[in-house]
């Protein structure tokens, strides 16, 4: 089998890269396929930040821009390498694949793989969808709620969640007063409401720390919300580090902030590590894997004061650390490699 996987930078560092960069390294080792990542807005001297074996070939297009035309003429030249899947990872890159496969007379299945939740775009995106997805081969969405939604452009819909990118033979020993949240600094990710729920309870903290590891265009906006609440000795926000596993298990209690997530790749992140896990209940996503007072907190969207509240609850009872630590170590068993690979074997016709 040949697969080309197209995504905007392979160079940048994010959940969509990241796990482009697992499920390549994975595919590789089982089955030794021919396997391109192709990158819109990179170039031949950007670093790639993930570790990517190095047997998969990327290749980078050095585009500032989908606008110009250059796109287009770059695509088709992807026809003579007859790919058997094209793997999208976005609504312009699944319509480009399908002008050049149109005009190209490409055999190539095109398969729109959504990172995004349906609703966390714009209407010129939603109306792009609803024309152009009907002549996709395929769309793989990572939510069932998202599933239903483009079962109305297309019958051919598969739920496949991204799988826990480490496994961990430890977990965390819950005595440790640190609380560890995980993004890119983007508004999208509501660290500033964190900090504010963090700022409603410092007096009754003690010793309790939160650590933010993430960087983005936010990080000026976020330091100058710690430094307004003089929470300088409460939050610290950290640079992104390739070995995330390590703070997890240094902490004891995981936030998601986000005002919207497609699927939380942190979130089983953090429960592989046996961390009980507090969300906001967005629409999607988090309450698809945290079940409310099992393995953590499931909150009213946006609601600060309960944030803080549920906070402050596992920060004053270790027993409920430990107890629904323990359930989200169990919890985070269903999005082991193998048991979400097997979806992807299925869906390219591996076995």
């Amino acid at each position: 089998m040949k697969l080309s996987i197209v995504l905007n930078n392979i160079a940048g560092i994010g959940g969509v890269e990241r796990v482009v960069t697992n499920f390549c390294n994975q595919l590789y080792e089982k089955y030794k396929c021919e396997i391109h990542i192709i990158s819109l807005f990179s170039n031949n001297d950007s670093e790639i930040f993930y570790d990517l074996k190095r047997e998969i070939k990327v290749i980078h297009l050095g585009n500032k821009n989908l606008k110009n035309i250059k796109v287009i003429r770059q695509f088709f030249k992807f026809k003579k390498e007859n790919y058997n899947f094209m793997l999208c990872c976005s609504v312009s890159i699944s319509l480009l694949a399908l002008i050049t496969k149109v005009l190209g007379n490409n055999s190539t299945k095109i398969i729109a793989w959504e990172h995004s939740q349906y609703d966390n775009t714009s209407p010129l995106t939603k109306r792009l969808r609803k024309i152009s997805y009907p002549f996709l081969d395929h769309i793989i969405t990572l939510s069932k709620h998202d599933r239903d939604i483009f079962k109305n452009y297309l019958g051919q819909v598969s739920v496949i969640p991204n799988f826990k990118s480490f496994k961990s033979k430890q977990v965390s020993n819950y005595t440790n007063h640190k609380i560890i949240s995980v993004g890119r600094l983007g508004y999208e990710k509501g660290f500033d409401m964190l900090i504010e729920a963090i700022n409603l309870i410092k007096d009754q903290m003690g010793d309790w720390i939160l650590e933010i590891y993430g960087e983005g265009k936010e990080y000026d906006v976020l330091s100058h919300k710690i430094s307004q609440y003089n929470l300088e000795n409460k939050v610290f926000i950290r640079p992104f580090t390739p070995n995330i596993k390590e703070k997890y298990l240094d902490a004891s209690i995981f936030i998601c902030s986000s005002r919207s997530e497609s699927f939380s790749m942190v979130i089983i992140e953090a429960m592989e590590c046996g961390l009980p896990c507090i969300s906001f209940n967005c629409k999607i996503g988090p309450q698809e894997i945290i079940t409310e007072g099992v393995d953590g907190f499931l909150v009213g969207t946006f609601n600060i004061e309960e944030l803080s509240n549920k906070i402050k609850i596992l920060i004053q009872d270790s027993n409920l650390r430990v107890e629904m630590g323990a359930n989200a170590k169990k919890k985070s068993s269903k999005y082991d490699v193998d048991m979400i690979m097997d979806d992807w074997e299925h869906m390219l016709s591996l076995r």
